[in-house]
Parts: C-alpha cells; structure tokens; sequence
C-alpha cells in the first residue's frame, strides 16, 4: 500500500501527465495541446515518475523525470510568453503546461524527500545543486527572452485561422510589396462592388463588400491594443464554382491604412461583428453567405482598400475595394448607435452609381454593368437590380423587366435577352444595358 509520500508522488506524476495532454496555448476561440509538440516528452516523463514512485526505488530516474518535465515547461512558458503581447489573436498560456511545471516540481520534492529520509544527505545536496543550477539557468533565460527567438508552434497554427502583425511592424517595418500580393482579378471596386475570385479545385466565388462598420464594438472582454480601433467589413460571398467552399475569408482578407500598411484579420468575441467569417464558413455550390471580417488599425490611420483571395490568401487572384471614408458623395455616411452602450460609430454604403455618358460610346458603369450611349448609369443600375430579382424568383434568363429613371422621372420598360454569356436589356428611348448573367445570378 502506498504511503502519503508516494501517494503526493504519484499525483505529482499524474499531473505532469493530464497538464502533458491539456492546452499549453490558448489563441483566441482555439487551444493546442502539448501532445503537438514537445508535450510528448513530458508526457513520457510523467509515466517514467509514476512508475519510479510506485515501485519506490531508483529516485534517481524521478529526479530526472521531474527535472526533464520542469525544463521543458520553462522554455514553453517563456515562448508563449514573450508573443503574448504580440498577437491580435491573443495568444497566452494554457492550463496544461502550468500543470506540468506543478507537477514537475511536485515530483523532484518526492525524490529529494525520500532521499533526505533515508540519509542519503551528500546525493541530495549533490543532486539538489545540480537541479537548482539548470532550473536557474532556463527560468533566467525565459525572464530574458531568450527563448522568443523561437516560433511556437501553435502560434504557427494560429497564424493560419488569423495572420498576425506586431506593434514593431507596424510602426517601423516596411509596408508589404506589390509583388508579395497575388495579381488582381480586375479593377479596384468601390463598396457594393462584385468581384469573381478563383481558387484551386474548381472552387470560384463571387465576393461583395456590403458596408464598412468603422470602428466596430465587440463585447466588454474585446479591447483593442492601445491606440486602435477595431473596423468591420461586411462581406457577401456566393459559391458559382463547381466545388464547396470551405475556408476561413479571413485568412485571405487584408485592410490597408496609412502610407499603404497592412491589418491583417482578428477576431472579436461579441458585438455586431462577431462570429460569421472570424472562423470557418463552408458554402455548398450556388449558395451565399454574409459575413464579418474584423481588423484592428490605429486610431489616427484612415483606412483605404480591402483586398480578398481564396484559398487562405494563397490563390493567385486577388479582388481590392476602395473603402476609404471619403468627405465627398464617393461614399455614403449613416450614423447609428452600437449596440453595447450606444456609442457612435461609422457605416460606409455603397456610392450611388456614376451617370453613364450621353456621347456616342458605352460607359463601364462597374465592373459588371454597362450603358449604352444615352443611358445613365442609375438607369443600367436599376434594371441590373430588377432583372436580378425576376430572374432568382422565377428562374429563366430572357426577362421584361421595369426600371425607374430619375432622368424622365418615370418607370421604363426593357426586354433582357441572354446570349449564353452576356444580358442585353434593351428599350424605351434607345436604352441599353448590357452585364453578365451570373453577376444577377448571385446579386
């Protein structure tokens, strides 16, 4: 039967041994085990002491069982910690690497205890010495930083759910180049603009950015650093590709401010942009959905483009927005009131759409929708809407259908003919529109 001592000893052991298996890093909504790395070595230590205090010899072997475990914890805790202040995901320490550094402790007390009581006095001061020195070392090089030279690997599979940039990088690193952005798939368009955007596996996805929430508010445990404010993105995505989606539009979504630096993607836990693309999202073939990306970005920066590709950033195309809060009719300002104390905060709509040219050429109203001479762009916009409706309400692609004109201050009919490619609306008073089927498809 086991004594009280090696009955503490054990459960030393079993605690180096659940903390081996529990989360060392915590990163917003994720946690990673120590298992994923060098929690494996903790791991077989804890059983190594287990099985020392049960038979009850060879406290040798616990002592290195106890101080293996107690290293490894020390060096962890010192990596997490020194990126703790670092990330917008809020990396910080998990329960399980403390366990085992409890634990750890919990067993070289068992051993030099034991030691002590059998007389052992010279091995327990030879011993004590030489686990004191090595605990010094590591826990002085941890409170150093040493060991942050070291990437974590959890923050590695942090970084893949959310792209992470330091205070240093921001205020003192250069602005990310041109030729570090995959190629964009058209022009830049304004808020309420579509874009295709292709990815690898058949996957193709037709993005809209709705309106821009700046600043955004998330719940009372959401803070920005210091300085900034949180801005959201609202974002309309709809599968036209021949595969799901299954992705996080975060990973692939970027903000620039200032002189052309970069935000990358965080995550608030309440709030109006909680939730929706600050994860996952799988989108089955011809469906949509609506979404939030949030950015955290200086408070005296002005933000100016918004930039998405697929396959976690890594696709070749990429489509920009202009979401920069202009003072002129480029955007439309509402003022409303957050939801958590009633603080203001700022929605950009999308810009009415230009006039088209009454000269004898076309106008390229967006990057979708063209008018013919003579005919407005708020004209072309309003039968692009109406054949939209008609045509996902009742399917079919040739469609009559009415459209407003603040010009006649009246409601005109045209006939929408589809050519297999390209819509043509056509009517009144030498009207003509013309826009691709699958951009009403997905409006």
């Amino acid at each position: 039967m086991l004594t009280v001592d090696a009955l503490l000893g054990v459960l030393a052991g079993v605690l180096v041994v659940a903390g081996s298996l529990g989360p060392w890093v915590s990163a917003g909504p994720w946690s990673f085990s120590g298992i994923n790395g060098d929690g494996v070595i903790t791991l077989v230590a804890g059983v190594v002491g287990i099985l020392v205090v049960a038979v009850g010899r060879i406290r040798g072997l616990a002592i290195a069982a106890g101080l293996v475990s107690a290293v490894v914890a020390i060096y962890y805790l010192g990596r997490i910690a020194s990126i703790e202040d670092d990330d917008f995901c809020s990396i910080s320490i998990g329960w399980g690497v403390v366990a085992v550094l409890t634990g750890a402790i919990g067993l070289l007390a068992w051993s030099f205890t034991s030691l002590w009581n059998r007389g052992d006095r010279r091995v327990v001061y030879a011993a004590g010495a030489l686990v004191g020195a090595v605990l010094i070392i590591f826990v002085t090089l941890s409170a150093a930083g040493v060991f942050s030279a070291v990437e974590v690997d959890a923050e590695a599979s942090a970084e893949s759910t959310s792209e992470s940039v330091s205070a240093s990088e921001e205020e003192d690193g250069p602005a990310e180049t041109p030729e570090s952005r995959p190629a964009l798939s058209g022009p830049v368009q304004p808020i309420g603009g579509q874009i295709r955007l292709a990815g690898a596996s058949g996957v193709e996805m037709v993005a809209t950015v709705e309106r821009v929430i700046d600043p955004v508010y998330g719940s009372e445990f959401d803070e920005p650093a210091a300085g900034k404010r949180y801005v959201g993105v609202v974002l309309r995505l709809t599968n036209t590709g021949d595969a799901q989606y299954d992705d996080s539009p975060s990973n692939g979504a970027a903000l620039t401010y200032g002189d052309d630096r970069e935000a990358s993607a965080t995550i608030v836990s309440g709030g109006q942009c909680s939730g929706g693309f600050t994860g996952g999202a799988k989108i089955s073939v011809g469906s949509k959905r609506k979404g939030c990306v949030v950015f955290e970005v200086p408070k005296s920066n002005t933000i100016k483009t918004f930039q998405l590709s697929l396959d976690s950033g890594f696709a070749d195309q990429a489509g920009e927005w202009n979401v920069r809060p202009a003072n002129d009719t480029a955007a439309h300002r509402k003022s409303s009131s957050a939801s958590d104390g009633g603080d203001a905060y700022e929605e950009y709509d999308a810009p009415s759409a230009p006039s088209g040219s009454s000269s004898g050429s076309s106008t390229a109203c967006d990057q979708n929708i063209t008018a013919g001479a003579g005919t407005t762009c708020a004209f072309a916009n309003e039968v692009f809407k109406s054949y939209a409706a008609k045509v996902q309400a009742n399917g079919g692609s040739d469609k009559e259908v009415s459209a407003y004109s603040s010009a006649t201050g009246s409601t005109i009919s045209v006939f929408c003919s589809y050519d297999g490619t390209t819509v043509s609306c056509s009517g009144g008073n030498d009207a003509y529109v013309s826009f691709p089927k699958w951009a009403a498809d997905v409006y």
